[in-house]
């Protein structure tokens, strides 16, 4: 279980490859949110590391070494997709029902409470407008689609880990879906299922998700981070 909790403690930049979807429907247009410090105020990792330490599940020497590698991502320290990377293998083994037990029964219920409610109205809208609301995210499906749940948003695009007989291998089958290769799932999402990427949405709040975007007709940047905030202001993008 540690493994895991330490693993998710890096949620900013959690791996995604979960496949496209191509879904029916007669939506318009895409609006696709990322979750931590987006659709939620807060990143899950704080959540995650409250609930694992209530419960026992972290080591105090655990703990110390999550927030080092949490400070190496925030002042850019060392590239985050390598530190990612260097983790996978501490996932080698762990149950995949260990994992959906602990994020079902302590960490979503907590994540619910966090919802921005400029978001929901954002979500509205769309819906009015006849737009397909999704969640692309570097996260795992065990947060994201029970928020996307909640939400009642239309599809999700988050992490599949490799599993081989109910237990993850450590691996992933694509490249992490942070930085640009989170551009290049919405351009696939967006040709798969039709919709113009000049009339695309997308909801981030990190300088990271500049890649995608600027990809997009209708980048809206959500209490961001100083470098994007300056990037969405001489840009002339909506800000949240």
């Amino acid at each position: 279980m540690p493994k895991f909790l330490l693993y998710l403690i890096l949620k900013a930049i959690i791996f995604s490859d979960f496949d496209i979807n191509q879904v029916t429907g007669t939506a318009s247009y895409i609006a696709a949110f990322d979750l931590d410090n987006t659709i939620l105020s807060v990143n899950s990792s704080r959540i995650v590391v409250k609930k694992s330490r209530e419960m026992g599940f972290m080591t105090n020497r655990e703990f110390r070494q999550a927030i080092y590698y949490s400070l190496v991502y925030k002042f850019d320290l060392k590239n985050a997709n390598e530190i990612v990377l260097s983790m996978m293998h501490w996932l080698k083994g762990l149950k995949e029902e260990d994992v959906n037990t602990l994020a079902s029964e302590k960490v979503v219920p907590a994540l619910l409470k966090t919802i921005r409610p400029e978001i929901l109205d954002e979500i509205a809208m769309h819906r009015k407008n006849n737009g397909r609301v999704v969640l692309l995210s570097s996260a795992l499906p065990y947060l994201c689609m029970p928020v996307a749940d909640h939400l009642q948003m239309d599809d999700v695009v988050c992490s599949l880990l490799e599993i081989n007989e109910g237990q993850f291998t450590g691996k992933a089958s694509r490249k992490l879906v942070f930085g640009m290769e989170k551009a290049v799932r919405m351009k696939e999402y967006c040709a798969l299922n039709g919709f113009p990427l000049e009339t695309a949405w997308y909801y981030g709040d990190a300088y990271t998700d500049r890649f995608v975007m600027q990809s997009v007709g209708n980048p809206v940047a959500v209490k961001p981070e100083l470098k994007l905030l300056w990037m969405a202001k001489r840009r002339g993008w909506k800000i949240l």
